[in-house]
């Protein structure tokens, strides 16, 4: 496997679907709250399924919105999985 395809699925794992409303983006780890939540969807976005993550108080809801920045993010609806039976994205821990 070369080092730039190794890099890029480094990158992928290391990456988690944060929900704000209606939409969602695509965050590192290191940049979200630790106290998020999954909920019980996942999205797939450039053929990799997440699960969705959300706030679970109004200060997890602030920062969100504050990493979101003037980006609108992806629609959820329009990436939503609904067959469940691909391989999952490393979950956050």
């Amino acid at each position: 496997m070369s080092k730039i395809i190794k890099k890029d699925m480094e990158k992928q794992n290391n990456n988690v679907a944060v929900k704000s409303g209606y939409y969602f983006f695509i965050f590192g780890k290191d940049e979200i709250p630790s106290t998020l939540e999954k909920s019980n969807m996942k999205v797939k976005f450039n053929d990799i399924i997440y699960n969705l993550y959300k706030g679970t108080s109004l200060e997890d809801e602030r920062k969100i919105d504050e990493m979101f920045g003037d980006r609108l993010g992806y629609y959820i609806d329009d990436y939503l999985v609904k067959d469940c039976n691909y391989e999952e994205q490393e979950e956050m821990e």
